[in-house]
C-alpha cells in the first residue's frame, strides 16, 4: 500500500497536491480512467487506482475533488450522445467514490464531451483532480 502525506493544511501539500504528483511521498495521486469505446463502466484494471484515491481521500476529508469525463468521436460523433457518455463516466467515478467513502457534496462532475486530437483510447477517459 502506497503512503500519502498526513498533513492536511499544509501548503506545501495544497499546491503539491494540484499536480499529479504528491512532493512529500513521490508517489502519483492519479492517472487517467480509460473506458472502453460507448461504454461508462468503470474497468476492472482502474479499481486499484480508485482505491487509493479513497484511501487518500480519507486521510484529506475536507479536499474537494472535480471528476472530468471525456469520449472520442469512434461512438459516433453526435455531439450531444458524446457529452451525455462523458458525464456519465464521470459520474460512474464518482458513484465509486462516494461508495467508498469520499463524502459527496466534495466531489463534483463534467461531462466535456470529445476532444480535438489525441489517441482515441485517450479521449476516452475520466481525469480526476484535487482542487
Amino acid at each position: 500500500m502506497k503512503k500519502y502525506c498526513v498533513l492536511l493544511f499544509s501548503a506545501v501539500i495544497l499546491a503539491a497536491c494540484q499536480g499529479t504528483s504528491c512532493t512529500h511521498c513521490q508517489e502519483p495521486l492519479s492517472e487517467p480512467i480509460y473506458f472502453e469505446v460507448g461504454s461508462d463502466k468503470i474497468p476492472h484494471k482502474s479499481m486499484a487506482n480508485l482505491t487509493e484515491i479513497t484511501e487518500f481521500l480519507s486521510c484529506h476529508k475536507f479536499r474537494r475533488v472535480h471528476v472530468n469525463g471525456y469520449a472520442d468521436e469512434q461512438g459516433g460523433k453526435n455531439s450531444e450522445h458524446n457529452k451525455d457518455l462523458s458525464y456519465r463516466r464521470a459520474q460512474r467515478v464518482k458513484d465509486f467514490l462516494v461508495a467508498h467513502g469520499v463524502t459527496e457534496r466534495y466531489v463534483t462532475v463534467s461531462g466535456n464531451g470529445t476532444l480535438p486530437s489525441g489517441a482515441k483510447f485517450e479521449n476516452r477517459r475520466v481525469d480526476i483532480i484535487l482542487n
